[in-house]
């Protein structure tokens, strides 16, 4: 139960001390309860985050359950099943759409450790701050400065000017179309396969899919501009 909202403590405090009998309080918090149970299972965990376990198909689920599904929403079930995924609405109803709380999203940002840690808290995995082989993490990367020439000898940076002909000969600039990822994002294969069902990849490769399912999240926090890949490994 959530201490920020109590609905017990409300109900004892503000019931007259005359009135204060335990047959009294028992029927006052029977009649706050449902505003309880409102609050811990939906703004509560909005602002903390929901820890409901993965959804499983074999799981038999009760009136209540609450379980995360692939889209990191959860869901509650109102009508007790077993094999009926959360999205059927005549038996789950969803209670938000991020497990993350609000408040730990708020704290997400670009910078390399920050986003690190944001990718494996949304992933599921352990987040470490010296890499190691399960979790996701990130490397900058290397860039191969452009070369420009100015004239391809030294007469025809002068004589561009008056004849456009010789434009290339003037300045142009080696492998202009290249593009360059800042960084790489580095997804465990297993972790990467598991995010869709499709045929399983091979280290390094990543599905269009799969990265663009970890690129959902990451985009929303890399600064424009930026451009960056996805690999396994």
């Amino acid at each position: 139960m959530s201490y920020i909202v109590n609905t017990n403590t409300f109900g004892n405090n503000f019931t007259p001390p005359k009135r204060r009998t335990s047959k009294m309080l028992v029927w006052v918090k029977t009649l706050l309860y449902p505003l309880q149970v409102l609050y811990d299972t939906m703004f509560g965990t909005y602002k903390d985050g929901n820890t409901a376990a993965d959804y499983n198909n074999s799981t038999t689920y009760a009136i209540g359950d609450q379980v995360k599904y692939t889209d990191k929403a959860i869901y509650q079930n109102y009508v007790s099943s077993t094999g009926v995924l959360p999205t059927n609405t005549s038996y789950w109803f969803k209670v938000q759409d991020n497990f993350v709380g609000i408040e730990p999203r708020m704290k997400y940002n670009s910078q390399h450790i920050v986003l690190e840690w944001a990718l494996n808290e949304w992933f599921g995995t352990t987040f470490v701050n010296t890499p190691s082989d399960s979790d996701i993490y990130i490397l900058n990367n290397t860039n191969s400065d452009t070369t420009f020439w100015v004239g391809a000898v030294e007469n025809e940076s002068s004589l561009v000017v008056a004849n456009n002909a010789d434009i290339f000969g003037w300045i142009q600039a080696e492998d202009i179309s290249q593009s360059f990822n800042y960084f790489t994002i580095f997804v465990p294969i297993a972790v990467a396969n598991a995010l869709t069902s499709e045929a399983p990849d091979s280290v390094p490769n990543i599905s269009t899919n799969r990265a663009n399912i970890i690129k959902k999240l990451a985009d929303t926090y890399v600064l424009a501009g930026i451009t960056y890949n996805v690999e396994t490994y």
